[in-house]
């Protein structure tokens, strides 16, 4: 496509403008008699083309989240696999336990630091073996090992048992 954007003549000067507009690119050129000017800008993208074949195209602006390339300020860009439950965000960010948003591995993920409320610091549901004492729990070592001072059903250990308990 191209468009002409006017022509204009006096006296002692002629100015001539062309704005042409290809494959999203533009192109204005101005030239001006007299003492002899000539202005060439060039904005959007623009292909290369070398040996008759196109080679490539580039952008001079800014990336943009979810175009799959890697640009400055984003921690990942998976292009349309970007997605909040997923490893890389819809907003460009590495999935973290914390973030508020359930990712791989988590079972919950509340974005708080409170660790005996329905989600854990480590982004699993609360439970015995978690480390975590609970309502309900004597106690909690975080382990499945019976022959501590903590069963693995979180009470406490004690003679009688029907484990041999090391230390009790």
């Amino acid at each position: 496509m191209t468009a002409s954007a006017g022509s204009s003549t006096t006296a002692s000067e002629t100015t001539t403008t062309d704005v042409t507009t290809s494959g999203g690119a533009t192109e204005a050129t101005t030239t001006t008699a007299g003492p002899m000017t000539t202005t060439t800008a060039t904005t959007g993208p623009s292909t290369t083309t070398t040996d008759g074949t196109t080679s490539g195209t580039s952008d001079t602006g800014a990336g943009e989240c979810g175009d799959g390339v890697l640009d400055p300020g984003e921690e990942c860009d998976d292009g349309d696999n970007n997605d909040d439950g997923a490893s890389c965000t819809s907003n460009c960010t590495m999935a973290t336990c914390g973030d508020g948003l359930v990712g791989p591995g988590e079972a919950c993920d509340d974005g708080n630091n409170v660790d005996d409320d329905e989600c854990t610091n480590q982004c699993s549901t609360p439970g015995c073996g978690d480390g975590v004492l609970q309502p309900g729990e004597e106690c909690d070592d975080g382990n499945a090992d019976d022959g501590d001072a903590c069963l693995s059903t979180c009470v406490s250990a004690t003679c009688g048992d029907g484990f041999v308990n090391a230390g009790v």
